[in-house]
């Protein structure tokens, strides 16, 4: 038999790139389908994103939200799960090349996901956003640290700093991380400590746009606002982080300036695609939007 023969008759190879919810929902579906399905990601296991704030603020541990790629499709005799990481893509020859090997294909799919974008600041190590397991568990600790180190400190308004959190941005990420850490100041270490009031805890919401969760409609963003205020929390709308620096924030409203000490800054004002959306750019010439994400057709080609 010739090697063309043979790769004729070798099944259509589909190679998923994506390990979250619409990559494995598209191994999934085509576990049943007369193909060869090879699902990537950088890693082994399926994160729970919408549930990273509890993560975050100690309600849950990782392993209650991650689960390992291989058990979720292991009864799809069709699927091999790889755990490499894109470097590039080759359409022409249909190539997908990962750090250490290549993979050919026949149809691909790219499902990468989205990371943060501080839009051109240099802020990341300042505030870190909430996308992966340590992102949530760096979180956890500066949190946590700032209530220990709080409990600690005499001066009045050091300890006041310690005790203010501020976070960027007001989409869902923010207003979960935002009430989550209102609960936890305000409920669960109230009875904890013995030389700070867990409950004096500052949390600022600092949204650039006019209301809170924008892409929700108006009346539940309201809602929010009003529960959010209920549990504590300071909604700052209107208003745009113009420098991170020394556990400083300084934002603007209209013209008014304004630097919150906070010990604690988190981020959740914004996304970026992967940089997997660059190398199909680069290779195909397709058209990005401000975010790095891929103008697709109405079939998602």
């Amino acid at each position: 038999m010739s090697l063309n023969q043979e790769k004729h008759q070798s099944p259509h190879h589909v190679v998923i790139v994506g390990g979250g919810f619409a990559g494995l929902e598209a191994a999934k579906q085509l576990g049943k389908a007369p193909v060869k399905v090879t699902l990537v990601d950088k890693r082994n296991f399926h994160l729970f994103q919408p549930l990273l704030y509890q993560v975050a603020t100690g309600s849950l541990s990782p392993g209650d939200i991650a689960s390992p790629l291989r058990g979720v499709v292991a009864e799809q005799k069709n699927t091999h799960v790889i755990m490499g990481e894109v470097v590039d893509v080759d359409p022409e020859q249909k190539k997908l090349i990962l750090r250490d090997q290549e993979l050919d294909y026949d149809t691909l799919v790219i499902a990468t996901g989205v990371s943060h974008n501080y839009f051109g600041n240099d802020w990341s190590e300042k505030a870190p956003g909430l996308k992966t397991v340590e992102d949530a568990l760096e979180m956890r600790r500066r949190i946590f640290a700032s209530f220990e180190a709080a409990e600690k400190e005499s001066d009045s308004e050091k300890r006041k700093a310690l005790l203010t959190f501020a976070i960027v941005g007001a989409g869902p990420t923010g207003v979960e991380l935002a009430g989550a850490l209102a609960e936890l100041a305000h409920t669960k270490l109230k009875e904890e400590y013995r030389s700070i009031n867990t409950t004096e805890a500052q949390i600022h919401l600092i949204q650039s746009g006019e209301r809170i969760l924008p892409s929700f409609k108006p009346a539940l963003s309201e809602k929010a606002r009003i529960e959010l205020e209920k549990l504590g929390v300071t909604v700052m709308t209107k208003t745009r982080v113009t420098n991170i620096e020394n556990d400083v924030v300084t934002v603007r409203s209209g013209e008014t300036t304004k630097d919150i000490p906070a010990h604690t800054i988190l981020w959740g004002a914004g996304v970026k695609a992967s940089a997997v959306s660059e190398a199909i750019s680069n290779r195909t010439g397709a058209e990005l939007d401000r975010a790095g994400r891929v103008f697709v057709n109405e079939d998602l080609t």
